[in-house]
């Protein structure tokens, strides 16, 4: 279950590698509306491929039902509302993994959406340097091997378990960030944003993905994950709101801070929930 989420993850991440590279050929062949219809031409293609041949479970394709020991594991409850809410929102390992990544939404967003201005303006760097272009795809291309390194970390080190991992994650932000306070080195400074989008992807792909499916189980797996993933958007629009904010107040010193500030936070909850494993005793 690790590698199948982490392919899952690293495909969003090489989506995102794919646009930036396709895009500049789409406007040039056709006109920038078409870096909309290309996406939603391949997405229609993806819903026919999902439709025709993804299903539910191996008993759909004549093949042994297979346990994998998650949370729901031996239920035999009719799949409700009420059953699946219980399941994941009454759960203090769920509710905790889901504030982790509100966390996780504040360090990535505030990390990926401001490192343009942050680059202009701090190093003085202009927008025709292409370090913009080329750390755009270095930081995707580093979200891809993260995710792949998630899964085999936790695979090999860790047991299957995931909380440990997302842990390794946060202390790699913390350190990164860290070094995009301090550093006055330029490539220094790029050098800890590539790692740290690598850093970013291990947590996100471990929580939102492979955990889960893990603490909700394959009865309410879907709904764990958009609580996860939508706590880490969540984290995303606090940026929004907060960011600006806090630069016009205290400038580019309070960047770095405000980020490690969350960042700590997450691994010290994972640190919280080290042992944790799905099944009965999960709570």
């Amino acid at each position: 279950r690790d590698w199948s989420s982490d392919v899952c993850s690293s495909d969003l991440q090489m989506g995102r590698l794919a646009i930036f590279a396709l895009a500049p050929l789409i406007v040039v062949t056709f006109n920038w509306q078409g870096v909309f219809f290309a996406p939603a031409i391949l997405v229609s293609f993806m819903a026919y491929l999902t439709y025709r041949y993804v299903y539910d479970s191996p008993e759909h394709v004549n093949l042994p039902s297979l346990d994998v020991q998650d949370a729901t594991s031996g239920d035999t409850e009719q799949v409700t509302l009420k059953y699946v809410a219980g399941k994941v929102f009454t759960n203090p390992v769920t509710l905790a993994i889901a504030a982790a990544e509100f966390c996780t939404g504040v360090v990535r967003h505030g990390f990926e959406q401001w490192f343009p201005r942050y680059m202009q303006e701090a190093q003085h760097l202009p927008l025709t340097s292409p370090v913009f272009a080329k750390g755009a795809l270095s930081v995707v291309f580093a979200g891809v091997v993260g995710s792949f390194a998630a899964g085999f970390i936790s695979d090999k080190l860790f047991n299957n378990r995931r909380t440990p991992v997302a842990f390794l994650g946060y202390i790699v932000q913390i350190a990164c960030l860290g070094v995009i306070w301090m550093a006055t080195d330029v490539s220094l400074v790029i050098a800890a944003f590539i790692l740290n989008s690598f850093a970013i992807s291990i947590v996100h792909s471990m929580l939102s993905g492979t955990a889960s499916m893990d603490f909700g189980g394959k009865r309410a797996a879907a709904t764990a994950a958009g609580l996860f993933d939508g706590m880490q958007y969540v984290g995303g629009s606090f940026v929004g709101i907060g960011m600006g904010w806090l630069l016009t107040q205290f400038g580019w010193v309070a960047w770095g801070p405000s980020m490690i500030g969350f960042a700590a936070i997450g691994a010290v909850i994972m640190l919280s929930l080290w042992n944790a494993r799905p099944g009965k005793s999960a709570h």
